[in-house]
């Protein structure tokens, strides 16, 4: 059941990125702040098998200064849920905890990732199997380095370098910014940043994602392509920001 997990990984996780920005999308600011959103989305899952969900994701902060990114999706025998617990020290993105659950009808799969930052460990566990890794720099689970990857977009170029957990081990991603692009959206025309990754793709891979830049730069829109064609299909259809709805022209 691989592509239950790689519908997982598109669908909800390493898509809709979770940090926004402000400022003009060619000058970054130097000052970030995170803040809350709500998103509804819609996602088509056009091969090998076709699936077509809807879902949320949501950003929020509570009162201890502890932020937590969530995604969910449920149709039938369907459900898939990630949530990642972080603080900020600084600008510096530090993760807490993750966890995830996949369920297509028979098929379920549990995983978790703890940083465990006194003995410098990450425990991950995947249903009744577990592995220690060695707690480098710049290695995230699949959600918390997309809040890392927006704080420090490219101005041109390239990214860093990320270490993320795809699966059972960390696989290194990099995006390039490939520059301002008008987008049609559910919400309306909005102008976006559009990032292509450049490592971590599988064979034949390529995939892009499509960022609002005049409403802090949230995602609207991811699309993966395999030998040429469109396989994976997520946009938002609604959403806020601060507590303000998106609204394009």
């Amino acid at each position: 059941m691989l592509w239950i997990r790689e519908l997982n990984r598109y669908l909800l996780s390493a898509i809709f990125l979770t940090s926004f920005l402000g400022g003009s999308p060619l000058a970054f600011a130097d000052l970030i702040e995170l803040k809350p959103f709500e998103l509804k989305l819609k996602a088509k899952k056009l091969s090998p098998v076709k699936v077509t969900l809807k879902g949320e994701t949501s950003l929020s902060l509570d009162q201890n200064g502890q932020w937590q990114y969530q995604t969910n999706s449920e149709k039938g025998g369907i459900r898939i849920k990630e949530s990642v617990d972080f603080l900020m020290d600084g600008s510096e993105v530090k993760p807490l905890k993750y966890s995830s659950e996949n369920k297509f009808f028979f098929f379920k799969e549990r995983k978790s990732i703890e940083y465990k930052y006194d003995n410098n460990q990450i425990k991950l566990a995947i249903d009744n199997k577990r592995k220690t890794f060695e707690l480098m720099p710049s290695m995230f689970d699949p959600m918390s380095f997309q809040v890392e990857l927006i704080l420090n977009l490219p101005k041109t170029g390239l990214s860093e370098i990320y270490s993320v957990f795809r699966y059972n081990k960390p696989v290194k991603y990099q995006f390039s910014h490939s520059g301002i692009e008008w987008l049609n959206t559910p919400m309306g025309k909005l102008e976006t940043l559009k990032l292509k990754q450049t490592k971590g793709n599988r064979k034949a891979e390529e995939k892009y994602m499509w960022l609002a830049t005049n409403w802090n730069y949230v995602p609207v829109k991811f699309q993966n392509f395999k030998d040429g064609q469109l396989v994976d299909l997520i946009e938002a259809t609604s959403g806020r920001v601060d507590g303000k709805v998106i609204k394009g022209k």
